[in-house]
């Protein structure tokens, strides 16, 4: 979530570090990257065989327009209430899953829209974003259009964890 309230769904994220002067005294703060291109300008977090290098998180679940890393959502993120967003995936996009590189009756694939939604349970442990604890429960639905002649629906539970205070992304 970003300090303005905005909800975004992230392909990839990167958590890296700046330098920042404060009374005086050389500090990190951490950041979190989207843009790759972004990432030079950046510290790593973590040591690894000698050099300093960020974490990136990503998901395997879902893929995105060529180009975009990110969707907005929209809604609240709340207890009680629901966010949603549409994915379309076009018939030339990489990885859809009816295109095959070797296969000539396959150089085209077919529109594939997702329509995901993330209604978060009314009762939640902790109401306190600002609690260490905090996270937020509830039903993930996706339904997906283009794969079968039917839509496709499935549903399960979620949880949301903080990982990062950072309000802003690419700063």
């Amino acid at each position: 979530m970003n300090v303005d309230g905005s909800v975004r769904l992230l392909k990839e994220v990167t958590m890296m570090q700046k330098s920042i002067q404060q009374d005086g005294q050389d500090l990190a703060q951490r950041v979190l990257i989207t843009d790759d291109s972004l990432l030079p300008e950046y510290d790593g977090i973590i040591r690894r065989d000698g050099k300093l290098v960020g974490v990136r998180l990503g998901s395997l679940a879902y893929d995105f327009p060529v180009g975009q890393t990110e969707v907005s959502l929209s809604g609240t993120l709340s207890a009680g209430q629901t966010l949603e967003c549409t994915i379309v995936m076009d018939e030339d996009h990489p990885t859809n899953p009816f295109r095959h590189l070797y296969h000539p009756d396959h150089k085209e694939g077919r529109k594939v829209t997702r329509h995901i939604q993330f209604s978060i349970d009314s009762t939640q442990t902790s109401n306190n974003p600002d609690d260490a604890a905090f996270s937020l429960t509830g039903v993930y639905t996706d339904t997906i259009s283009g794969l079968h002649k039917i839509a496709l629906k499935h549903s399960g539970p979620f949880k949301i964890q903080r990982i990062s205070e950072v309000g802003k992304l690419n700063e």
